[in-house]
């Protein structure tokens, strides 16, 4: 029988690295009710000891 691990309710810093290009796409009609939709490729970055993600792309939802 396997278990889950257990989950860490600990904070975890997150940064987003946009382009300039895709973030106008979504930042003048994303508001408060929409979902941004992110894809991109995360990494753990030490020095902020948490997680990354450079952009690939971006939309609301």
């Amino acid at each position: 029988m396997s278990s889950s691990p257990a989950v860490s309710h600990a904070s975890i810093s997150r940064s987003l690295f946009i382009t300039a290009k895709h973030w106008r796409k979504v930042a003048e009609p994303l508001n408060r009710e929409d979902r941004l939709i992110i894809e991109g490729y995360p990494f753990l970055d030490p020095d902020i000891k948490g997680i990354c993600v450079l952009v690939a792309t971006a939309r609301d939802e």
